[in-house]
C-alpha cells in the first residue's frame, strides 16, 4: 500500500491499518502530536478505528517544547 505522509510517498507495511498502527511504526504514539488525514484532522481517541487505505494522505505534527 502506497501513502504520503509528512509530503513524502512510502511504501507501507501490510501490517500497518490504523493510525494508531502507523504513529506505532514512527514511533510517536506517545507523544503530543496532531494528525491530518485526508485533509481532516483526526481526535486521538479516532487514531484506532481510523483505517489506512492505499493512496491516503498524512501530516503528523509533533509538538517540541523549548525554553
Amino acid at each position: 500500500m502506497n501513502i504520503k505522509v509528512n509530503g513524502s510517498m512510502i511504501e507501507m507495511q501490510s501490517s500497518v491499518r490504523t493510525v494508531q498502527d502507523l504513529l506505532a511504526f514512527y514511533e510517536v504514539s506517545q507523544r503530543i502530536i496532531i494528525v491530518e488525514h485526508n485533509s481532516e484532522i483526526i481526535a486521538k481517541e479516532e487514531y484506532a478505528k481510523t483505517v489506512i487505505n492505499d493512496g491516503d494522505v498524512f501530516e503528523i505534527v509533533q509538538f517540541v517544547g523549548g525554553g
